[in-house]
């Protein structure tokens, strides 16, 4: 059997059966010693007992795990799909653990989202002043003004924007 393709079901199967050696091995060793035959059955009610409470505690731990995951993919689906932020938990836990990241993961995705979004905009706002700047100097050309008052207005703004700088010799 391959050790990355073992289950946690085969593990507890294959713990189950070493035990049940042993404690078959240990009964009849105590059987052996004593000629007792009370002692055999005291040992098999022992080890039912045992059984008993390992199984239970198994299931309990498999319940607890699949809720567990069941709160996790819900959280991550509640993320993905945006419909709230994730449910701040007080409990130290290892929910609690996940989730407090999960959380931080959900806030700063959703400030990267708000960043994008007002990139957005301010491109968008980039792209209508330059097609407007555009289209007014088609119509000034077309109209036959030819940059006349554009001209004189452009060179002005240049002279102030390059006052401070020398013209080279």
């Amino acid at each position: 059997m391959n050790d990355s393709k073992l289950s946690i079901k085969h593990a507890c199967a294959a713990g189950a059966a070493f035990l049940g050696f042993i404690s078959a091995a240990a009964i009849t060793a105590a059987f052996l010693f004593t000629r007792n035959s009370t002692i055999v059955w005291l040992g098999l009610l022992f080890i039912l007992l045992v059984f008993a409470c390992a199984t239970l505690f198994v299931a309990f731990l498999h319940w607890k795990l699949v809720l567990f995951s069941d709160n996790l993919c819900q959280t991550i689906d509640d993320m993905l799909n945006g419909a709230a932020a994730p449910q701040v938990c007080e409990e130290e836990n290892l929910f609690y653990k996940i989730n407090h990241r999960l959380v931080r993961l959900y806030e700063v995705m959703w400030e990267n989202q708000e960043s994008i979004v007002k990139e957005r905009a301010d491109l968008q706002e980039l792209i209508s002043d330059i097609s407007h700047q555009v289209k007014n100097a088609n119509q000034q050309s077309k109209n036959g003004k030819c940059h006349a008052a554009g001209t004189t207005h452009a060179r002005e703004k240049a002279a102030g924007v390059f006052a401070g700088f020398q013209r080279p010799a």
